[in-house]
């Protein structure tokens, strides 16, 4: 009877093993990451936070760039009073700020102490400023599936390129490389303006917009016929009182952009 209950009893060890471990389990675990994959990951996640400022480091750096968004915005403005061409009557603008003071601050001029590079008017507070903010996009795009699993490979990488916050970041610093290197000998002056949007990073600074910048949204989704009437009214009504204005003035010769038109000789 012993060796018949021992030959019709299952062995201990295979029916736990076909009960409670199926084979499929083992074929799912993914293989161990080597130490360099780990010492990347741990990187990149370190860089991640320091970008978001969710540390010590980073939250210096956020206050960094914040002040060099209100150093470039400055200097842009103060910019127009040092050009005689924008400013005929102003003492002011006919100060000396050629050589190394317009070279470090403005960049009006293209004879300026940085003629050198071969860029065009520039300065220094703009190259280094552009140089923080084109390595900081580059880190933010490296990093950027740690915002969002969507933005993983070289596809999610170019859908994070049209991010409303990525789209500011190129806006800022992308007609600086088209002025410099692609139309070095040109004036772009719309492509210098857009340094103004550099402003609109400042909606990240540690998300305090983020309630404000929803309601918006909701807003403009909610009320979107409304304001497409509006629109469409303004800009009817901008037509027309243009079109009457041009009627009015067209032959004066006082005209701020007269142009080469023969009636604008004076």
């Amino acid at each position: 009877m012993a060796s018949t209950a021992d030959e019709s009893t299952p062995l201990f060890g295979s029916e736990l093993v076909s009960k409670t471990t199926p084979s499929s389990t083992f074929t799912d675990v993914p293989p161990p990451l080597s130490s360099s994959q780990i010492i990347r990951n741990n990187n990149r996640a370190s860089l991640f936070l320091f970008l978001e400022a969710k540390t010590p480091s980073g939250l210096k750096y956020e206050s960094f760039t914040v002040f060099l968004i209100f150093l470039s915005v400055v200097t842009f403005i103060l910019a127009s009073v040092f050009l005689p061409s924008y400013n005929v009557d102003s003492q002011l603008a006919h100060l000396c700020c050629d050589g190394w003071c317009d070279a470090i601050w403005f960049g009006n001029n293209p004879k300026n102490a940085l003629s050198g590079l071969g860029i065009g008017a520039t300065s220094i507070v703009e190259l280094f400023v552009v140089g923080v903010f084109s390595i900081d996009y580059v880190a933010r795009l490296y990093t950027a599936d740690l915002i969002d699993p969507k933005f993983q490979g070289f596809m999610g990488r170019v859908r994070f390129c049209f991010t409303f916050f990525s789209l500011v970041d190129l806006a800022s610093t992308v007609p600086f490389y088209v002025d410099a290197f692609l139309l070095p000998d040109t004036d772009l002056a719309a492509s210098t303006f857009l340094r103004m949007f550099r402003l609109l990073r400042m909606m990240k600074v540690e998300g305090r917009f983020d309630l404000a910048l929803g309601m918006i949204d909701d807003v403009l989704v909610a009320q979107k016929d409304v304001l497409g009437t509006a629109m469409f009214v303004g800009v009817t009504v901008w037509g027309v009182l243009s079109s009457f204005f041009y009627l009015a003035e067209r032959k004066n010769t006082d005209m701020i952009y007269c142009g080469r038109a023969s009636h604008c000789d004076v």
